[in-house]
């Protein structure tokens, strides 16, 4: 007689414990290939599966609430058992601002770009009831210099049906974020319109005036760039500097007078501005 062979139940336990076995040596890709061929034998392991997964999520978030040094580790851990909408939002309540700060440094300041999209990935079932994470997928590809899918993703954020009274805080830096890529994208109308209402809302939002203004004094628009110098100046008249490139257009444009009133209006604010000093002494 031949000995009796293991039932597919029997295979379908032995691969859900060595599953388990796996993630718990911190070795996650064996751990999901032992599932797999679970699942595979026995459909019917799904929801064990799941509860596995489910239960190893909630062992690394609390782990992340109670080990502050290694927070970032154990929250993908989390992200990576579940990331199922339910539970993504019990993990946005504990530290939606927390992966909102550390996207945007990675993005913005450290260029760590396949760690930001890796996280941003597993947590997109978040997405059409959290704009944030369309405006940091926006800015991930700002700083990749891709403005097309950028625009995609700012505007989404920026016209999310948002509740009365619940923008974020820095909602006029996502619309600036949302004119300056309209420009880029060669909406310019709309680009400026944009820019008008970031203004409208925090005068702080004028600086990419300058920034048009430097682009277009670069492409000899001396005219156009004056106008946006004068935009980004009315709204921040602490940026003297501007003052000083809107005497360097009228110099351009031969309108000595002009020029010549916008370099000493520099120097009566900041006499030791030399930049508007020079330009001043090159009109005598």
């Amino acid at each position: 007689l031949e000995p009796p062979r293991p039932s597919h139940e029997l295979y379908a336990e032995a691969y859900l414990l060595m599953g388990r076995i796996h993630a718990q040596l911190l070795n996650f890709k064996m751990a999901f290939q032992f599932w797999d061929m679970a699942l595979e034998t026995s459909p019917e392991t799904r929801e064990s599966i799941e509860a596995q997964r489910l239960d190893l999520a909630e062992y690394w978030l609390k782990r992340a609430e109670e080990e502050p040094t290694i927070t970032v580790k154990c929250l993908k851990r989390t992200l990576i058992f579940c990331n199922k909408k339910e539970f993504l939002l019990k993990v946005k309540e504990k530290f939606w601002q927390y992966i909102n700060n550390m996207l945007m440094r990675w993005v913005v300041v450290e260029g760590k770009f396949e760690d930001a999209r890796e996280f941003l990935d597993l947590l997109k079932p978040l997405r059409d009831s959290t704009p944030e994470w369309d405006y940091i997928m926006g800015k991930f590809h700002m700083h990749k210099g891709e403005k097309t899918d950028a625009l995609l993703h700012i505007e989404k954020a920026v016209l999310h049906p948002f509740d009365q009274d619940s923008k974020p805080v820095a909602y006029p830096g996502w619309m600036q974020d949302y004119a300056r890529v309209l420009i880029e994208n060669s909406r310019f109308d709309e680009g400026i319109e944009r820019l008008g209402q970031a203004v409208a809302m925090d005068p702080n939002q004028a600086a990419l005036w300058e920034e048009i203004g430097d682009t277009l004094f670069e492409n000899k628009d001396y005219s156009t760039a004056a106008v946006a110098y004068e935009k980004c100046y009315t709204a921040l008249p602490d940026k003297i500097d501007v003052l000083r490139k809107f005497g360097d257009c009228y110099r351009c444009l031969n309108h000595g007078e002009a020029a010549r009133a916008a370099y000493e209006a520099v120097l009566e604010k900041d006499p030791s501005n030399e930049a508007a000093r020079s330009a001043l002494g090159k009109l005598l």
